[in-house]
């Protein structure tokens, strides 16, 4: 068997930890929407939102 050099998996972490705090804001001010739930309500079609509340229990 043969050892596997990993000194490049803190790389993946570092490039998948999602948008810094005012990153989310600007990408949204420059789309002009207020908020992901408006950017969303624009781009997904009503024919396939859910309209029932899930039964997901706490946890």
């Amino acid at each position: 068997m043969t050892q596997v050099n990993l000194t490049t998996a803190n790389e993946f972490i570092a490039r998948h930890i999602g948008p810094r705090a005012g990153d989310e804001q600007a990408m949204l001010n420059s789309l002009g929407f207020d908020s992901l739930e408006a950017l969303s309500a624009s781009v997904i079609p009503d024919s396939i939102k859910g309209t029932s509340i899930l039964g997901l229990e706490d946890g």
